[in-house]
């Protein structure tokens, strides 16, 4: 826009700012958004090769559990935006550490969501996990 408007007023600053805005612009976000992605790319290879033990996960559910029962119980008798904040991010990896394929599903959750989740999944849906996650799924 700054661009147009110094060519139809004829104002050579101006025009010279825009061009040196326009072409420093064009240098540096492609290296930003090239970046990015491969940093995407990178993460996308991250993956796990094997499920952990059925004793590691029962730590990190009682260790869940313990933390956020001591977090609740310190919020009820001083409430506080840290551990409002602990508490969120407690119950965020809780609900991803068992839903390990879609792992942005968990943070879009809403508590009205939440309150109507059942135990019943599909049995079409259900044939298609793995041996493990049928495991988990049971449980």
């Amino acid at each position: 826009m700054k661009r147009g408007v110094a060519l139809r007023t004829g104002d050579s600053v101006a025009l010279k700012e825009a061009d040196d805005y326009i072409s420093l612009h064009s240098v540096e976000f492609t290296d930003r958004a090239a970046s990015a992605a491969h940093a995407s790319l990178r993460i996308q290879g991250n993956k796990l090769s094997e499920f952990p033990d059925e004793i590691d996960l029962q730590k990190l559910k009682q260790y869940h559990a313990q933390r956020m029962s001591s977090v609740r119980a310190d919020l009820q008798s001083f409430p506080d935006a840290f551990k409002w904040r602990e508490l969120a991010e407690l119950t965020l990896s809780r609900i991803l550490v068992f839903n390990a394929r879609r792992g942005s599903e968990g943070a879009d959750l809403t508590l009205s969501q939440y309150r109507q989740a059942t135990a019943d999944v599909d049995s079409a849906v259900s044939s298609t996990f793995s041996k493990v996650e049928q495991q988990l799924l049971s449980r």
